[in-house]
Order: C-alpha cells, then structure tokens, then sequence
C-alpha cells in the first residue's frame, strides 16, 4: 500500500486482512461508527470500504442489521468452486488461442517463478500467495475478456487466498505450474482446458475443509 492511498483503501486493507487471516470471525458484525473511531476516520470511507468487501464475498448487509462478516453454507462454498472452475477453464482455453508470443513466454516465467517460491523456504508466504494470484490471473487476462479477469479476482481474494492448503501436508510436483504453462501455450483449447481442470481440482475436498474452517 504506497503513502497517498486513500482512507477507505486501507481500511479496506485492513479489513480484508483481519478478515482472511480469521481475526474477524464469520457473523462478526461491522459497525460503521465503531469501524471509523478505531481507525480515526468518519463513517464515509468505512462505508466505501464495506462496499469493496461486499464485492470481494467478504461481506454481507442486511436491511437494518447493517454489515458482518460472511457466512456461508458448505452448499454456497461448493458452488464458487464451481464458478471458478469454469472461469479458470474458460480463461484456459481462450489463453491457448488467442495469448500474442509474448504473452506466452510471460507465462512460462511466471510458472517457473511460482513453482520456485511455492517450493522454497516459506511456501505460504505473502510473496507466494502474490506469485499464485498473478500467474492465474495473467492467463485470465491474457486471453482477451476482461471480464473473465475480473471475476476471477473476486474469487480469488477470499476464495484461494482464505483456503491455502498446506503444500507440505499436500505437495505438488516441483513444476507443477510450469506443466499447465506449457500445456496452455500448445495451442489446443481442449488440452488447456483439461490441464486446468485438473489443476483447480487438486485437493479440492482439502480446500473445502480450510474454507470453512474459516467461513462456515
């Protein structure tokens, strides 16, 4: 977060962060006025960054009972899995078609820079969790539809983020994502698609454990 961002960005950081790292716990209720006097602010940037949270799944409001914490259902939680199953298998198959050259030596770096972090000292560090989000979502983004990107995004804060499975409890191959690099830059949309199916899908009921240990 640089020097001059805004009130309402960086407490919507800090909610965010409290949020995902199980701080604020599900059905924890939001309070504007409070929210602003812990952070010393009024009460419009804390209703901007309650708005960003809504957007993010974070947060929910309710007519008269104002905002909280998400709670969801194990049948909700399954049913982003889904969605982002798709979004990620659709960005797959308009990567393998539609990404420049560039893009696609891009996404080779980033694949080898990813399996490297993810396997070094501190697996499920801040910078790892940085590496993932950017290479999955520079395949959304390369692909041509913004909105693909996007949604992704919005998952991807307190989906992935918030259900991290332990990589030494659940490893992986050294190149693991180098593997799905290299099978979205074949060019075939149905190889794409297959090896990012079966990349969203490891340790997919682990996954659904750690999301609601925090969510459910």
């Amino acid at each position: 977060m640089g020097p001059f961002a805004t009130a309402s960005a960086q407490i919507y950081l800090k909610l965010k962060e409290r949020i995902l790292s199980g701080e604020l716990r599900p059905g924890t209720h939001l309070v504007r006025r409070q929210v602003a006097a812990e952070y010393g602010t009024s009460p419009i940037p804390v209703i901007e960054a309650l708005l960003r949270l809504e957007m993010d799944g974070l947060v929910e409001s309710e007519p008269k009972y104002g905002a909280r914490v998400r709670l969801m259902a194990v049948e909700e939680i399954r049913d982003e899995q889904v969605f982002r199953e798709a979004i990620e298998c659709e960005a797959a198959r308009r990567f393998s078609t539609g990404a420049s050259p560039r893009a696609r030596e891009e996404l080779s770096a980033l694949a080898g820079a990813l399996d490297r972090v993810q396997h070094g000292s501190d697996p499920q560090s801040l910078e790892a969790n940085r590496a993932h989000r950017d290479f999955h979502l520079f395949i959304a983004r390369s692909g041509g539809h913004p909105n693909l990107e996007r949604e992704l995004a919005r998952l991807w804060y307190w989906m992935v983020g918030a259900g991290w499975v332990d990589p030494l409890a659940y490893p992986t191959p050294v190149d693991w994502h180098a593997q799905l690099a290299r099978s979205l830059g074949a060019g075939s949309a149905d190889r794409a698609e297959a090896a990012m199916r079966e990349h969203v899908n490891l340790n997919r009921e682990a996954h659904l454990a750690a999301l609601l240990s925090r969510f459910g």
